[in-house]
């Protein structure tokens, strides 16, 4: 007998990733610090659109993980990913 088995069966992972390289990242620093003084230091460290999406595909793949060991080794049993991707331009 198979008995019941807890079904969590989804997890929402929002995420929204900045287009900004090194040379952006790097160029947007100088400006503060020519404003307002050489002692500029940023609150948090600006991320480059590639180290955001190194992050964005950890967190994916812990979310597949962990689907998968809650829910067991099922054959037959898939997890579905979709992924919705849409542009926001700034508001200039």
């Amino acid at each position: 007998m198979w008995g019941r088995r807890k079904i969590m069966n989804k997890t929402i992972i929002n995420y929204n990733i900045p287009i900004q390289d090194k040379k952006h990242i790097d160029d947007y620093y100088k400006m503060c610090k020519k404003i307002l003084g050489d002692d500029f230091e940023p609150k948090e460290k600006y991320l480059t659109t590639n180290e955001h999406v190194d992050i964005l595909m950890d967190r994916l793949y812990e979310a597949i993980k962990k689907l998968g060991e809650e829910n067991g080794p099922y054959t037959g049993d898939d997890i579905e990913v979709r992924i919705e991707l849409e542009y926001k331009p700034e508001n200039k």
